[in-house]
């Protein structure tokens, strides 16, 4: 099975839609539509149904979900077992106005303690203002494919 399928099912699962997962991983709607196909041609089953006017999981495709989350879950420790601790992982989120002066600073120092290497990209703002960059693909560092620079401060 191809773990690039698996990823994509993933994504329509995490981030609610076709079209969210198509921007979130800088694809487009028709082709995670063609993913899902020949996904659903590997396993032999439909992994999604219409229900109104969106697409759901089957319990098939339910089933494949957790599965997926295990297969690219040992795909990352087998690769991390190969090429040791990460330098410098890079923690992209985004975090409502109202928690950045307490919440964010405690989560940062809980994070920098559990991981030394740990960089953070932040996005603040409201929740809304969050969601439509989510829903607008600008969630990560819109205008290249490279984060910004980021220091601690």
């Amino acid at each position: 099975m191809d773990t690039e399928l698996l990823k994509t099912l993933v994504a329509i699962v995490d981030h609610g839609s076709f079209q969210r997962a198509a921007m979130q991983t800088f694809r487009t709607s028709s082709v995670i539509s063609m993913q899902m196909k020949r996904l659903e041609e590997q396993v032999g089953t439909e992994l999604f149904c219409k229900q109104s006017r969106d697409q759901v999981l089957t319990e098939d495709g339910q089933q494949l979900v957790h599965y997926a989350r295990r297969i690219l879950q040992l795909q990352e420790s087998a690769l991390q077992s190969i090429k040791g601790p990460q330098q410098g992982v890079l923690l992209n989120f985004g975090c409502p106005n109202d928690y950045v002066a307490n919440l964010l600073i405690v989560i940062m120092s809980v994070m920098e303690s559990m991981q030394p290497n740990i960089r953070f990209w932040i996005r603040t703002g409201t929740s809304a203002e969050l969601r439509e960059l989510m829903d607008k693909g600008k969630w990560i560092w819109p205008w290249s494919l490279e984060p910004p620079t980021v220091t601690k401060a």
